[in-house]
């Protein structure tokens, strides 16, 4: 059955009869190759769909990719949430790199940090490898459709200097992931999620012909001209590259549930608080990356940045920023479900929102200072030390409570 958006009425076909759907010019079988006027045998169900769109939700992480692209599958509801609770309280950074949620073991690899997901009860993930896929981009094009009307989300490794909107696009080549969700046969369009020009994560559609072009890149290629154009390329980056082209197929399992640990969360908020380093409690699991700064620690060097720049983070990225705001709205959600189960005596969310108030307050700031001249940080430095002075507080006030 066929559902055409101009009238919303169901069309159904004669026995015998065939519906074809007008074919896209850029993703023919063989260009020059003309097309039969009839099929050999009757159309599948899903040669007869036209559109499927799965549900998204608003992820509390968007600062990251590998964070976003699950979290707004499972944010379509809120079973998620005690399981989501029950960790991303732990943070780190290691020397030149950004700032980072602690979720799981392999946390600190940047090659396999995805991995935590493939724990969660509410979702289906499986990790492919591109190459053992369909080999063109045209045939690629019609799996993608055919794992949407499965139900998964596909996140596939793309060019993004073949995508519009993106800051890449025609000016040099950066692979990165995308989420596809949804599909438009007769738009010719996927529903695409990733970050925009400015930096926002949005959900947005893409032609197929636009996704075909951006799906064939060559690992080989791309490689030789990050190092013909002298950039460098980290350790964590080249590893990472080793892996790809990737495809992850995520499907939503909505009918399991999630259930919150005390323990566990008091076991994170022991390592925040003293600043220890959590991949040591899991050594038998992975080798514990050494170094690096934790938990609370984390203010110190934030300090340091805002000494050196003057007017705001250099080496690290406005990333650092919003990643230590949403973990202080991450903390309020948490606290706001343990107010909701009766597990604290003493509510602390109202006095945590002036804290999530005064971390975005300062993080506007640094971003509007990066366009100005530099100024002396002092008033900066006061305010982080204010805020870091009262997270601490709230959060001995939560542990004496759980």
């Amino acid at each position: 059955m066929v559902f055409l958006r101009a009238t919303n009425k169901p069309i159904s076909p004669n026995p015998g009869q065939t519906i074809h759907l007008p074919p896209h010019p850029d993703i023919l079988p063989n260009p020059g190759t003309p097309l039969a006027t009839t099929p050999k045998s009757p159309p599948t169900t899903l040669e007869l769909k036209t559109m499927k769109k799965l549900p998204l939700g608003h992820p509390p992480i968007s600062s990251y990719l590998f964070h976003a692209y699950p979290l707004s599958i499972l944010a379509q509801e809120n079973r998620y949430l005690p399981w989501f609770y029950n960790s991303h309280i732990q943070l780190f950074s290691f020397p030149g790199e950004e700032l980072k949620f602690y979720t799981h073991p392999f946390s600190t690899q940047h090659e396999i940090c995805h991995l935590y997901y493939q724990a969660c009860p509410l979702l289906d993930v499986q990790s492919i490898d591109r190459d053992t896929l369909t080999p063109s981009a045209v045939e690629f094009i019609r799996w993608i459709k055919d794992r949407i009307e499965q139900g998964y989300y596909v996140q596939i490794d793309v060019d993004f200097y073949d995508l519009p909107n993106k800051p890449h696009y025609q000016c040099s080549h950066f692979i990165h992931e995308v989420l596809i969700s949804g599909y438009d046969d007769i738009e010719q369009v996927f529903s695409v999620s990733g970050y925009d020009e400015k930096g926002y994560y949005t959900t947005e559609p893409l032609s197929f012909a636009i996704v075909q072009k951006a799906l064939s890149w060559n690992k080989e290629m791309y490689l030789q001209q990050v190092l013909h154009n002298d950039q460098q390329m980290p350790p964590w980056f080249a590893a990472a590259m080793q892996d790809r082209p990737r495809v992850f197929l995520y499907k939503y399992l909505g009918e399991q549930t999630t259930l919150l640990d005390i323990s566990s969360i008091n076991e994170q908020l022991d390592d925040y608080l003293l600043a220890h380093n959590t991949a040591e409690r899991y050594r038998s699991l992975a080798r514990p990356r050494l170094g690096g700064t934790w938990g609370i620690g984390i203010y110190k060097i934030l300090k340091e940045h805002l000494e050196v720049s003057g007017c705001g983070p250099t080496i690290f990225t406005p990333i650092i920023w919003r990643i230590l705001w949403e973990h202080k709205k991450c903390m309020l959600g948490r606290l706001c479900l343990l107010e909701a189960r009766q597990i604290l005596i003493r509510p602390l969310s109202k006095h945590w929102m002036g804290l999530v108030h005064q971390v975005n307050d300062l993080r506007l700031v640094l971003l509007r200072a990066q366009h100005r001249r530099p100024v002396a940080p002092t008033k900066r430095i006061e305010a982080l030390n204010a805020i870091a002075d009262q997270e601490y507080e709230l959060l001995v006030e939560l542990q004496s409570q759980l």
